[in-house]
């Protein structure tokens, strides 16, 4: 579903639409619906926060380097990094790894 999203990206944004979601609210800006509301703060940064985390889902959690999210994003990896921290992103590729942890017996 990421992939997909990505690959239909249009002007740079990712959109996920996940299935039992009201879609009917949303507000798409662009050359063809300029006179769009503008966002509200709020509006913005779980828009940021929603588009990061699939740029980190589609790159397995890597942020710079080639593959990465920042050029997934167009972002220098310092940007990307102070986002992330801003927005209180978990590290994806840390949770992924300790999620596939062997359990040690007791």
């Amino acid at each position: 579903m990421i992939e997909h999203a990505a690959i239909l990206a249009q002007y740079g944004r990712v959109r996920i639409e996940l299935p039992g979601m009201d879609h009917s609210d949303t507000r798409e800006r662009g050359p063809d619906n300029p006179a769009a509301s503008p966002l509200t703060e709020e509006e913005r940064r779980d828009r940021d926060r929603a588009n990061i985390v699939a740029a980190l889902q589609v790159c397995g959690g890597k942020v710079s380097g080639p593959g990465g999210a920042a050029e997934l994003l167009n972002v220098r990896p310092t940007t990307l990094a102070s986002r992330i921290k801003t927005l209180g992103i978990p590290n994806m590729r840390s949770r992924r790894d300790s999620q596939y942890a062997p359990v040690r017996p007791s």
